[in-house]
Order: structure tokens, then C-alpha cells, then sequence
């Protein structure tokens, strides 16, 4: 602690806790050097709490929690024995750049002044700040100065007070689940018991508007709200801290979407103070939310001016806004939020040049990692709805990468803007600097599989042979499978595949890549096995059980083979009534539902729909097609699909028939039947 020098005031701490051991280190540290005196009452701390404040050389006085916090905050300071009293809470501390300035700022304060008013800013444990207000922490100790109030203790007392540029961060409602409802079970339950006794209290309906609120209990807010309301506005005149009622009832309108309450109640407190920061916020929130974009960008460029305007007068002690004195700020982190939301309305509005704006001033208002992060977030959504370009996301992601090279999210982003560009060597470059970063063989995996995908299968069988060494995971050699696949070594390809099953007899991937080789070498009864199997662990996989249905067409057996089609129905809700007299009208049916996997997307279903069509009936237009496809078919198999035919009664030209005997024919001379 301070030390005891005869010319300096002394300061006394004193402080009310209950089980603070979490808290209590980071606010008695950042105070030791400036206080010469802790004093602590404990209202019955079952953790570490005594022993941790008297490490820091405080007097502990213990007293059983009464439910009336004024009682124990009036016990802690009558132990004092300083000049001065500083008022703090175990969720609090003393900013760093006020505790190095406080004896300065101590010893300049006038004679006669009795009672210091600081900035107190609630802040979150990332630093984003939500709230700020001007509260009196420190008085004089001449016996002048006491609380009044159970739960919001109120500092009665004589004398002047002056401004200081000292600055508390407050963490009390930076909570996890739990801890925010014990916070409300303790507040909420005295305050319900003082309205019980004044239901028209204003100070109690205001601070339980503040507590539902900042508790994420809307419901409630909003009712004390109406109710607070309501009795101000018959008043007329009311102290000015009371339009923060207004502020925590809109934002409490927010929470269950009714944008246009929150609206009316913003504009009525903007009527009583035009340059009333909250009010212009909830404005801007909600008018973005309604998809009101030019109120959005209106309003947001008057609540950047109006926060502006109250920076600087918090700088110089409110003088020419001696309303901001009463108010509690809790948008004064707003502007980074503002700024995005108009940016995005400017999008939504097509005026992309104002956006790049709005996003720059984002960028140079905070160039934190968090906000770059967000910027991405809405700029890739953005471009979703097609309303931003590509060039625009790779403008701000460059400028994210600057500042943060190792950031794997904004490397993964460039990499979608590479892709989009058709930019290989891009997408190359950004997931090796993605292996690098990482060191993790995820990005490796994934520069395997583009390798894959863009049929370079050298360069991804160079990785996975890698990573297959460091860790047998199915995954890396069923790829191994694919990319020998690709360089055509059938038989690597189904030694690797068969590698993976031996990991994991049941890997999916797998058991379709080896069934759909096998399937086009001509080996099916072992295609079948595969898909099968798949089919028994994935009952809904439509592309197995095509290949289920084709592969029975292949062999001749038509029941199976609708069995088999069946369950694709099935598989995909496939409601409508069919009524198939023919195969004829099967093959129309088959060819219509490759029509139906084409809208959806679903490529491979609606190739194998269309095989499966060829195969039940195979008139000579499918036939050709089969041929001239340069397919792996075999002279064995054309000529028993039109033996099928003719058995159907398929009637054939002789020219045709010529054109397939002379096609067999070569097929034997080249040895390829």
C-alpha cells in the first residue's frame, strides 16, 4: 500500500465482499499502490476471500449478510480511518493510467471539495466496453457521507463534488449463465420486496428494469419499463438519470424482436434530450432489423456524431451537457456495430462504394482480430445474397492478413476468394501457408484432397504417403485409393482402398470408391458387396442403392433390381403415385426422375437413374450412346442388351444390327472385348 507521508492525504479503501476469491486479486492489485488503507467487511465468504485480502495487508471485519447492502457498505466505512474513502466492488479495478496519476489528480483537487465523481465503464473480459457512467467514489471522511437504500445503495451526503479523470472498469456482468442468475436471484428478490412496500418507487422500478435487462430476462424488463414510464411521463420532470429506463426497456423490445415499440420508446427519450447517445443506437439497431436501410445509415450517422460528441465532453468534465453527468452510456461501444450495420444497409441498398467506406472506418477504428473477424463474417454472407463481389472480400481479407499473418480463419476466407477466381495455384498457395501455420495435418488432408479434386493425383499421393506414415487414418488411404485410381493403376488403387476397410471395415467412403471400381471393371458381384455393405450401415444413401439397382439390371434380374429402386424411393420421400404397365414406361419413369436428381443437384444420382434406364430398356439410341461414350463396355455385355431387347420385343434395324456386329468385331481384332 501507499506509503504514509504526513503532507498526503490518506485514502482508505473499503469494500463489502461475499465469496470473491475469483475477483478479489485482480481489484485489490490494482489499488495497492494508491490506497494506504483496506477495509473489508466479509458478509460470509466460504472460499479464500479473508485470507486473499489480508495477503494484501487489509483489516477484515466479518458481519452476517442482513439483505441490506447500505447497512454493510455504512459498517466498512466507519472502520475507516483516511481522509478520503474510495468506494469499490470486488468485480471492479482501477483503470492502470488513473492508479499512475491518482495522488497527482488527489493533490490538485480544491479546497472544499467534499466528494469525487469517477468514469465508471463496464467492460467484458475480451475488452469490448458496454456501458459508462459518472459516479461518486470518494469522500471526504468527516462523518458527512452515508448510504441509504437495501439494494442500490445511494451516497447521501453535503458539499461539492468534483470530476476527476479516474476511471474504474466494472466486470459485474461479464457472467456465465449461473452466475448472472445468482446475480438476479440476490438483486431481484430485495427489490421485489421494496416494491411491495412503494409500488410506485421510482428508484426501485428503475433499478429492477436495469437488473431484468442486463439479465437477459425481457419479459420482465419490459413491464417495469411500461410501468416506470408511465409514471415519469405524468410527471413531467424527473431526475435525468431516470431516461436510462427508457434505453433498457427498448433494448429489452430488441431482445424479442419488437423493433417498432423499441422505436416509440427511443423516440420519446430522444424528445426529452435530442443528443441522448442510447436512444440514437437502439434507432439505428432497429431500423436495420425492420430492413429500414436508409434509417439504418440516418440514424447511425447521428449516433456516431452524438457518441463523438459525448467522448469529448467526458474529456472535459460535461461542460456545455450537464445532463451526461446523470446518464449511464451503455452504447459506448457501439460505433464498431454501427459502422457495421451501415455498411451492410449501404450493401443491401446496392451503394457498394459508401459500404467500402463505412467497412474502412470499421478497420481504422478498431484493427483488432475480433473486428476483422466480423467484417469477414458479414462480407462473405453478403456475398451469398450476391451482393458484394469477390474483389471487395479480398480487399479487407489482404488487409486482415497484414495485420494478423497467422490467422488460419482469414487465410481459409482468401482461400474461398482464390477458388472463386478459379485461381489454383492460389488455393495451392494459401493451404500450404495453412500446413505451415498449423503445423496440422488437417490443412495437409485438405491440400491432398484440392490436389484430388483438380486431378493432380502425383502431388496428392506425395502427401498422403506422408501422412499416412505419421497416422494410419482410413480417410488418407482411401485418397491414396482415388488418386491411383486417377493415374489409372487399377490395382494400387484397390490395394489402398482395401488398405482403408482394414483400418475400418465400415469407412463409407470407401466401400463406395472401391464398390464403383470394381462396378467399372466389370466385377459385380464384389461391386455389390460393397454397396451393400454401405447400404446396411447408411440405409439412405441414394447413390448406393442405384448402383444396387443397376448392378441387379446388369445381371438380368429385374426384381432385384426394382427392389432396389424402391428403396432410392423411398429414400428420398419419393411420394408419388406410379403406375408402370411396361418396362418401356419404366425406362420413361427412370428417365423423368433423372431429370427430377438433376434439379436437385445430385449429379451422380441422376447418370446412374439414366444407366438403370438403359439396362431395362435398352433400345438402340441408349445402345449407341454406351458405345460412343468410349465407356468400359464390353462386346459380352451390348450383345446381351440386345438380346434383352429383342426378348422385350425391341425391334431393331438391320443397319444397326451391321454397325454393332462391326463394332464387335474390331473390339476382338484390338483384343479389348
Amino acid at each position: 500500500m501507499a506509503g504514509k507521508g504526513q503532507s498526503k492525504p490518506r485514502v482508505s479503501l473499503c469494500m463489502i465482499v461475499k465469496d470473491e476469491e475469483e475477483n478479489l486479486p485482480r481489484c485489490l492489485e490494482s489499488v495497492k499502490n494508491v490506497v494506504d488503507e483496506i477495509v473489508i467487511v466479509d458478509t460470509g465468504s466460504q472460499d479464500r476471500t479473508p485470507e486473499i485480502a489480508k495477503s494484501y495487508g487489509a483489516r477484515v471485519f466479518f458481519h452476517p449478510w442482513q439483505n441490506d447492502f447500505s447497512l454493510h457498505r455504512n459498517q466498512s466505512i466507519s472502520y475507516a480511518t483516511g481522509d478520503w474513502i474510495l468506494i469499490m466492488d470486488a468485480d471492479e479495478e482501477l483503470d492502470a493510467l488513473s492508479a499512475r496519476r491518482f495522488r497527482k489528480t488527489l493533490a490538485s483537487i480544491p479546497k472544499g471539495i467534499k466528494s469525487l465523481r469517477f468514469t465508471v465503464v463496464d467492460k467484458s473480459r475480451s475488452g469490448e466496453l458496454r456501458m459508462a457512467m459518472k459516479s461518486v467514489r470518494m469522500f471526504t471522511n468527516d462523518g458527512t457521507f452515508h448510504y441509504e437504500g437495501f439494494v442500490h445503495n445511494q451516497l447521501v451526503g453535503d458539499g461539492p463534488t468534483a470530476d476527476v479523470d479516474l476511471t474504474i472498469y466494472h466486470y459485474g456482468y461479464d457472467l456465465d449463465e449461473a452466475g448472472l442468475e445468482k446475480k438476479f436471484q440476490r438483486t431481484a428478490g430485495l427489490l421485489h420486496k421494496q416494491l411491495e412496500e412503494e409500488p410506485d418507487n421510482l428508484f426501485t422500478l428503475f433499478n429492477l428494469v436495469n437488473i431484468y435487462n442486463m439479465c437477459r430476462r425481457p419479459a420482465g424488463a419490459t413491464e417495469y419499463g411500461e410501468r416506470l414510464i408511465e409514471l415519469l411521463e405524468k410527471k413531467k420532470k424527473f431526475p435525468p438519470v431516470y431516461i436510462n429506463a427508457f434505453y433498457a426497456t427498448a433494448a429489452a423490445y430488441l431482445n424479442i424482436r419488437n423493433f417498432k415499440r423499441a422505436k416509440e420508446i427511443a423516440l420519446k427519450a430522444l424528445s426529452m434530450d435530442p443528443k441522448y447517445v442510447d436512444a440514437l443506437w437502439i434507432l439505428t439497431y432497429a431500423s436495420f432489423m425492420e430492413k429500414d436501410f436508409p434509417g439504418a445509415i440516418k440514424w447511425g450517422e447521428r449516433f456516431l456524431e452524438t457518441l463523438s460528441y459525448y467522448n469529448q465532453q467526458m474529456r472535459v468534465g460535461f461542460k456545455d451537457h450537464l445532463l451526461y453527468k446523470a446518464y449511464l452510456v451503455y452504447s459506448i461501444g457501439k460505433q464498431v456495430h454501427a459502422l457495421l450495420f451501415m455498411a451492410l444497409a449501404a450493401l443491401k441498398l446496392g451503394d457498394k462504394s459508401r459500404a467500402r467506406r463505412y467497412f474502412d472506418a470499421v478497420v481504422s477504428a478498431d484493427r483488432s482480430e475480433k473486428t476483422y473477424a466480423k467484417v469477414m463474417h458479414h462480407l462473405v454472407a453478403s456475398d451469398a445474397e450476391g451482393e458484394v463481389d469477390v474483389e471487395i472480400i479480398d480487399h479487407y481479407v489482404n488487409k486482415a492478413l497484414k495485420d494478423f499473418p497467422q490467422d488460419e480463419g482469414f487465410w481459409h476466407i482468401k482461400m474461398a476468394v482464390e477458388d472463386a477466381r478459379g485461381n489454383l495455384k492460389g488455393v495451392i498457395d494459401c493451404l500450404k501457408k495453412l500446413a505451415a501455420i498449423s503445423g496440422k495435418e488437417l490443412w495437409r488432408a485438405k491440400l491432398a484432397e484440392y490436389y484430388l479434386a483438380h486431378k493432380e493425383p502425383r502431388k496428392a499421393i506425395a502427401l498422403l504417403q506422408e501422412l499416412w506414415l505419421e497416422r494410419k487414418i482410413p480417410a488418407y488411404a482411401c485418397n491414396l485409393g482415388v488418386a491411383y485410381h486417377q493415374l489409372g493403376d487399377l490395382q494400387k488403387a484397390e490395394n489402398w482402398y482395401r488398405e482403408a476397410l482394414a483400418e475400418d471395415p465400415f469407412h463409407e467412403e470407401t466401400l463406395f470408391n472401391l464398390g464403383q471400381m470394381l462396378f467399372e471393371t466389370g466385377n459385380l458381384d464384389e461391386a455389390q458387396k460393397m454397396f451393400e455393405k454401405l447400404i446396411e450401415i447408411e440405409p439412405n444413401n441414394e447413390e448406393a442403392l442405384l448402383f444396387a439397382s443397376l448392378i441387379s439390371a446388369q445381371k438380368g434380374n429385374l426384381e432385384e433390381c426394382l427392389r432396389w429402386l424402391d428403396k432410392s424411393l423411398e429414400a428420398q420421400d419419393f411420394k408419388a403415385h406410379v403406375e408402370l404397365n411396361s418396362l418401356e414406361e419404366l425406362a420413361a419413369f427412370l428417365v423423368g426422375l433423372k431429370r427430377n436428381y438433376q434439379d436437385q443437384g445430385k449429379k451422380g444420382c441422376a447418370r446412374l437413374a439414366l444407366e438403370i434406364a438403359r439396362e431395362v430398356y435398352p433400345d438402340p439410341v441408349f445402345i449407341e450412346d454406351l458405345i460412343q461414350n468410349g465407356r468400359r463396355v464390353s462386346v459380352e455385355r451390348v450383345l446381351n442388351l440386345i438380346q434383352r431387347g429383342i426378348n422385350l420385343g425391341i425391334q431393331y434395324q438391320p443397319e444397326f444390327l451391321s454397325q454393332i456386329e462391326t463394332w464387335a468385331k474390331n473390339k476382338v481384332a484390338c483384343g479389348t472385348h
